[in-house]
């Protein structure tokens, strides 16, 4: 059997763990640096209503958006260590739905901008500072 992160929540030692471990957060795994992120941009911007989560059905999978913003049409995407690397056999399904999240952003005419948590981490002002510019100062697709 894959190990999807739906897998992971039934394992009850999983979940018990993870709750333990968050228990001021959601069931959703957010990085340090992606609440910071999702923090900056709602506060910052309040005017382009900028929402997280927004779990929705394309081609039949649920797939989320780290943050949004229907007014302005653009997703950021805060992509951490579960994107790149095969942790607890998740890294398949989470690059599948990553690439959806993609083909859905192209036929529906938004813009998704990516954001490493590496390179956050090294210089947040930086990265912070790139994607302002490229989410309110670029209109390429």
């Amino acid at each position: 059997m894959r190990i999807t992160a739906a897998n992971l929540w039934k394992n009850e030692e999983y979940a018990n763990k993870v709750i333990v471990n968050n228990t001021n957060r959601n069931m959703r795994f957010s990085s340090k640096g992606e609440e910071e992120v999702k923090k900056f941009l709602k506060e910052t911007y309040i005017n382009d209503e900028w929402t997280s989560g927004g779990g929705f059905k394309y081609n039949g999978i649920n797939l989320t958006r780290d943050m949004y913003s229907n007014k302005l049409k653009v997703i950021v995407e805060y992509d951490g260590v579960w994107h790149f690397k095969d942790i607890h056999g998740q890294l398949e399904d989470k690059q599948m739905k990553d690439r959806l999240l993609d083909e859905w952003v192209i036929k529906n005419d938004w813009r998704i901008i990516r954001l490493k948590d590496d390179l956050y981490r090294k210089d947040k002002n930086k990265w912070l500072d790139k994607l302002i510019d490229c989410i309110y100062n670029r209109s390429e697709k």
